[in-house]
């Protein structure tokens, strides 16, 4: 597992890719500012982008009968928007949203399933 650095990411994940990896993405990532409430996901539609979230929080959010709503998961700094593009999806399980306005790193669904195929051979 790499930890690099010297990187200028604040992403966990991406602070751990191999150098060639970073530098195979890197063309494709975007810095954005995501203004609080941003819609990033939503439930059932086609993942758009893939966020990399450099500071703040975004919520997941089920929606329940009844036209309620619950948050079922947390994502930050650490991890990613659109796992299920990761796992061969193309559509948002839930809602997500962000809860503390920051910025991202945004990548295209495409380059992060062409990733996750190079990192399993």
């Amino acid at each position: 597992m790499f930890n690099q650095p010297n990187i200028p990411y604040q992403n966990a994940l991406l602070r751990r890719l191999s150098p060639g990896d970073l530098a195979s993405i890197e063309p494709n990532l975007e810095r954005v500012a995501l203004p609080m409430r941003t819609q990033l996901e939503s439930t059932k539609s086609v993942i758009e982008h893939v966020y990399f979230l450099e500071d703040g929080i975004a919520s997941v959010v089920a929606k329940l009968p009844k036209g309620r709503d619950t948050e079922v998961g947390l994502i930050g700094m650490e991890g990613m928007t659109g796992a299920l593009v990761a796992l061969g999806g193309d559509r948002a399980a839930h809602d997500t949203y962000m809860q503390l306005r920051e910025a991202a790193c945004e990548f295209q669904p495409r380059h992060c399933r062409l990733l996750c195929l190079r990192a399993l051979r």
